[in-house]
């Protein structure tokens, strides 16, 4: 059994302006966009945060930034220009002796001040959301324990647990802190919307709900969803206008003022290599880290100060510290991919920074594995997105770019309750077709896409849109299968893309930055 606990909200209450008297500043601050990459370890915000008296932050959007200057969820940075949630920047500042996560906040609220001309105020705005109500005849029970609150789990999820039905026992709970533990739960109700308590039901309270963990489950299974689970102990969770309170964008700036000229001589040069590494063979079989499983089932285990242990081939290991994917590798060797390695590695220094532990790794294939490599732009078979009879709406160009999973607003039925198959269910606002090509690069379409994708449909400005289709498993064909799988009801992404808003995916000969080794040995150096 499992036991969820219920968050309170991150934001009580807001009231006035914040104010900026005498706020704390840090002491030199490096601010600049960040550079394209086709890594796709850098897809996302990366960075050690604060470590020693340094903040160190890699592509980091503005509401990333903003969330982490006034400690709020990311979903409560409201308003803004249409680019705060697409681009990104990389920001390193130095900061007094002492300085905790908290005491930083004011600093980085100043620098995003002073090097962004930003300017907030906190309030509410009515937005899209969800409202839970309550009949007249509730299945609760008023709660008798002075027990703390919570939720248990048995179902999918649960240890040891074969179940396709989630059941929550909650005890001890008011309906506010029912309502603040539904985003996120599953496909029901998308993370980063509100859900309101409006039952008008105070107190605390004590009942089990019964249903399937995802849409999906529930269709395929004919199991009740959260929705039908809840009416059945006399409550209803729907689609509403909510107040929503947050940090309201006024102002921003999408170039950063210029950066100081010494910064050179402040910021310490990071480490090159590791200090200390020890490799041994090992079996395919022995791969049991528990840590992330990388390309080429190589598993990575990160450890508190930078120290990483790896198990996995050389082919693994060279996937994993490039962030790269075999169609932009060229010269790997056959066996790369036969021999085992245990690694493990020690930083000179205390190190949490993946772009600085991926720089270390190469160092050691270098130096260990005697690898070789340079790269260059050659022309490989790419996706490419033509317009074949576009189906696309004109967007609100004052809305935030970019594209998440789940419905346009809430909803408590879509495409996936008809098929079960169609897993994956995306929505864009505002984006162009040149944007579609790097989000889908950028991990949107994980698993169907290995490399760039290019944009020639020749349309411009920005596009709303949804994409329903499935997951690549349920829409392949099997490995070694002679001819066509029969037909499942799965839709693939490039049928998706062509049926629903009429935009190809073409394979096309096209310019991409590929990984040349020039040189590898099969077996390491000795320790």
């Amino acid at each position: 059994m499992t036991v969820v606990r219920c968050g309170l909200p991150l934001l009580v209450a807001f009231a006035g302006a914040p104010t900026f008297a005498q706020a704390p500043e840090f002491r030199i601050s490096d601010v600049h966009a960040s550079a394209p990459t086709l890594d796709y370890h850098k897809r996302g915000m990366g960075g050690e945060e604060l470590s020693g008296e340094q903040l160190d932050l890699k592509r980091a959007t503005m509401v990333n930034l903003i969330a982490m200057a006034w400690g709020v969820d990311e979903s409560k940075v409201l308003a803004g220009p249409n680019w705060v949630a697409f681009d990104r920047f990389d920001v390193r500042a130095k900061t007094p002796p002492g300085t905790t996560r908290t005491t930083m906040q004011p600093m980085l609220q100043a620098l995003l001040r002073e090097r962004f001309g930003l300017s907030v105020h906190t309030g509410t705005q009515d937005m899209p959301g969800w409202a839970l109500t309550a009949g007249k005849n509730p299945q609760l029970t008023k709660a008798d324990s002075a027990d703390g609150p919570g939720c248990a789990t048995d179902g999918p999820g649960a240890q040891g647990s074969r179940s396709v039905v989630m059941t929550l026992k909650c005890r001890n709970m008011t309906m506010a802190m029912l309502a603040d533990g539904l985003p996120g739960m599953s496909d029901y109700v998308a993370d980063g919307y509100t859900v309101a308590d409006r039952t008008g039901l105070n107190g605390e309270w004590n009942f089990t709900i019964r249903f399937a963990p995802s849409k999906s489950e529930a269709a395929a299974n004919h199991n009740s969803t959260l929705f039908v689970a809840l009416e059945q102990v006399g409550l209803k969770l729907e689609p509403a206008t909510v107040p929503v309170g947050g940090i309201i964008i006024d102002r921003v700036n999408e170039t950063p003022t210029p950066n100081a000229a010494n910064l050179a001589s402040v910021f310490p040069v990071p480490p090159k290599e590791f200090e200390v590494t020890v490799i041994k063979p090992s079996a395919k079989s022995e791969r049991t880290l528990d840590g992330y499983t990388a390309a080429d089932n190589t598993r990575v285990q990160y450890l508190q100060g930078g120290r990483v242990n790896i198990q996995g081939s050389l082919q693994g290991l060279i996937r994993w510290t490039f962030g790269i994917n075999m169609v932009r590798v060229s010269g790997m060797p056959s066996w790369a991919n036969d021999d085992s390695w245990d690694i493990q590695a020690k930083p000179p220094q205390r190190v949490n920074d993946s772009d600085t532990l991926s720089e270390m790794l190469k160092a050691l294939l270098a130096s260990r594995f005697g690898m070789k490599y340079h790269f260059e732009e050659r022309p490989i078979d790419s996706y490419t997105l033509v317009a074949a009879r576009p189906k696309l709406k004109k967007a609100d160009l004052s809305e935030r770019t970019g594209c998440s999973e789940g419905s346009p607003t809430p909803s408590t039925s879509d495409a996936r309750d008809e098929n079960p198959l169609l897993g994956r269910l995306l929505t864009c606002r505002n984006t162009s077709m040149a944007q579609l090509a790097v989000l889908l690069f950028k991990g949107m379409a994980s698993g169907y896409v290995g490399g760039p994708v290019f944009d020639a449909t020749g349309l411009e400005g920005g596009w709303d849109f949804t994409l329903s289709f499935s997951a690549p498993a349920a829409a392949g064909t099997p490995a070694g299968a002679d001819t066509a799988a029969e037909p499942t009801g799965a839709v693939s992404l490039a049928e998706a893309m062509e049926r629903q808003i009429g935009i190809r995916m073409e394979m096309k000969k096209q310019p991409v930055e590929v990984l040349v080794i020039d040189h590898v040995e099969r077996k390491p150096t000795e320790n």
